[in-house]
């Protein structure tokens, strides 16, 4: 049964008025002296103490260079000159190009942007001009940078096969089902229907689940916006194939929970006998469980669930942990692996934009680059 919390506020005039008031004559002779404390005058802006320290390194570092590959070197105490454009060039272009035993570079953009910010303070500070705010140096710091940004590829997709395996390997194996094998299932195949986040997974109750006609509908209330104050709503329809039918799973998930307060071998027993039963979502029954229990709950180590949601790390490592014994490994899998599995099938069954965003919700750009690359290979279909 839910409870409501409720807070009582209490503001501090209606609290003071029920203290006694202290004000009376004061008396100078029995109050002790007070001697407030000075404190240095603290630097307006400009840069720290230690952050000045490692640009004199660099500085030094600098003419260190320019001594050794300088045709008249110079010695490291005579007074520092004006660095010009070139030599600065020059600089970075040396050290830009050295690597590291491994074959990688060496030094990364940001350090040799550090150095270039050294240069210019210390030539600021001795009046004179700075060579780091020149153009050439602009562009050549720039141009290193978008060279070496790290690319992060796309997830790679999940293809509606692959959630069927999974989903068989779980809980229509001859091994026994548990109550974890239920749950692992429900999050691959649900967040592959309702195109989720790893966030949505982790914040879904069972009061998010609406039964209508074609199966569920599910409330995704974590993408709020202006737009969409209340959140949005995802439709999770009747599959032909039980193991890629995310009304069923939702009914299996339910009768795991609720086998919650049965006697162990009662309860395994229970959840064990869901592999042998097809489709569950022709019943009409009301899941009668309270709305705010999550629907992906942990479980303790007898198997049975608790009332706290995974976690996102939680919900990650389950994917690649149920992906993996039926051949979907890599780096790349996620749970846009999921989101984009979920857009390339619709897109193959003929599925339009609008519809496809109204299932899943805001796209990023990464995801927008990929259904685009998915729509123009659907394009050549007819040619091939």
């Amino acid at each position: 049964m839910a409870t409501t919390n409720v807070a009582l506020r209490v503001s501090v005039p209606e609290i003071a008025a029920d203290l006694p008031s202290f004000d009376g004559p004061r008396d100078a002779s029995r109050e002790l002296p007070v001697k407030h404390p000075t404190f240095p005058a603290l630097p307006v802006g400009g840069p720290s103490t230690k952050t000045l320290q490692v640009y004199a390194s660099d500085v030094r570092r600098f003419w260190r260079w320019r001594a050794k590959y300088d045709s008249a070197p110079r010695s490291l105490d005579a007074p520092p000159v004006a660095i010009g454009v070139p030599d600065l060039l020059d600089y970075l272009a040396f050290e830009s190009g050295r690597l590291a035993r491994d074959d990688s570079w060496l030094l990364s953009a940001k350090t040799l942007r550090r150095w270039v910010s050294a240069i210019d303070h210390d030539q600021h500070v001795r009046g004179l001009p700075r060579p780091g705010s020149d153009s050439e140096v602009v562009s050549f710091l720039r141009g290193l940078a978008d060279e070496r940004r790290r690319h992060i590829p796309p997830p790679a997709p999940i293809t509606l096969d692959q959630i069927r395996l999974i989903v068989r390997e779980a809980i229509f194996s001859p091994k026994p089902v548990r109550f974890v094998d239920v749950r692992d299932s429900a999050v691959v195949l649900l967040a592959w229907a309702a195109a989720l986040t790893v966030t949505d997974a982790s914040e879904l109750r069972f009061g998010d689940l609406t039964r209508i006609q074609e199966g569920f509908e599910l409330h995704v209330r974590s993408l709020r916006d202006d737009q969409r104050p209340s959140g949005t709503f995802r439709l999770l329809p009747r599959g032909s194939d039980v193991a890629s039918c995310a009304p069923c799973i939702v009914v299996k998930l339910y009768l795991a929970h609720s086998a919650a307060d049965m006697p162990a071998l009662d309860r395994s027993t229970r959840i064990d006998a869901l592999r042998l039963q097809s489709h569950l979502c022709e019943s009409d029954d009301a899941l009668n469980i309270d709305p705010s229990t999550p629907m992906f709950s942990a479980a303790l180590r007898n198997g049975r669930p608790t009332s706290r949601a995974l976690s996102v790390g939680s919900l990650a490592t389950i994917l690649k942990t149920r992906a993996a014994p039926v051949g979907v490994v890599g780096p790349r899998i996620s749970f846009g692996s999921l989101r984009l599995g979920f857009v390339s099938r619709a897109i193959e069954v003929g599925a339009s934009i609008p519809s496809i965003i109204q299932q899943t919700g805001p796209l990023s750009l990464t995801e927008l680059a990929s259904f685009e690359e998915q729509f123009q290979r659907r394009s050549w279909m007819p040619l091939l």
